[in-house]
């Protein structure tokens, strides 16, 4: 993409997932926003990040090179997750009860909010349907917000559960705390009841930085969202024992 000028021609370079770039040194974060203000630069460097801290995050030297301008994407309400599902499903609507579609719009906007896992519970929940229609001899029917139930317990099965156990252990720790926490936490506050926890089970605490770096890991996973310093915690029920390796 070029933006041109009177007598300029500039290079837009848009950089979505900008957090799988954060590495140890983020010498790649450096050298990209670098570049636009070296002299004669003809770059413009645009990042979407997942997280709403990231510029916070980032080494001094890194943050030093970002621009001023940040803009904030407020996640998708369960009235839009709706209507983008209605959208997408196009005639095959008509195969879903109202009440279903709602109650996973509700659902997810509640957690990730994010398009496509809705559409991978509506996906799932079809299917719930077909064979159940398949099972019994009948012909289609409606899919209904009990079927719409069983896929998200599916979902939630089938890609939470094992995800949190390949989670590093600190990543569990961070999750056991924000399930003895109710609403949406302050990550302070997150923070502050993880290092209770790993004096009472004896474990040694990450500093702030390293923290919030596994915090936004888990952000990525979808275990959590993450959005004005404060953090929700995206699985239903969590086992207590979640520190045990």
């Amino acid at each position: 993409m070029c933006e041109q000028g009177a007598n300029r021609v500039s290079s837009v370079v848009l950089l979505d997932e900008i957090d799988q770039l954060v590495t140890r040194n983020q010498l790649v974060l450096y050298n990209l926003f670098d570049w636009p203000r070296r002299a004669h630069s003809k770059l413009i460097v645009i990042g979407i990040a997942n997280t709403m801290d990231l510029p916070e995050r980032l080494l001094p030297k890194v943050h030093s090179r970002l621009g001023l301008q940040r803009v904030s994407f407020a996640a998708y309400s369960s009235l839009q997750l709706e209507q983008i599902a209605r959208q997408r499903l196009g005639p095959y609507t008509a195969l879903f009860d109202t009440a279903a579609l709602q109650l996973v719009a509700r659902k997810v906007a509640a957690t990730t909010a994010d398009a496509r896992r809705a559409l991978e519970v509506l996906r799932r929940a079809l299917l719930l349907a077909e064979r159940e229609c398949e099972a019994r001899g009948n012909s289609p029917a409606l899919v209904t917000a009990r079927i719409v139930d069983a896929a998200l317990s599916a979902l939630l099965a089938r890609v939470k559960c094992p995800t949190l156990r390949s989670a590093p252990r600190h990543g569990r720790l961070l999750v056991a705390t924000m399930a003895r926490l109710s609403g949406t936490p302050m990550v302070s506050e997150v923070l502050e009841r993880y290092a209770a926890l790993c004096l009472k089970w004896q474990v040694a605490p990450l500093g702030p930085a390293q923290l919030r770096s596994v915090l936004s890991s888990l952000a990525a996973c979808r275990l959590i969202t993450s959005e004005h310093e404060r953090v929700q915690l995206c699985i239903e029920r969590v086992s207590r024992r979640v520190h045990n390796d």
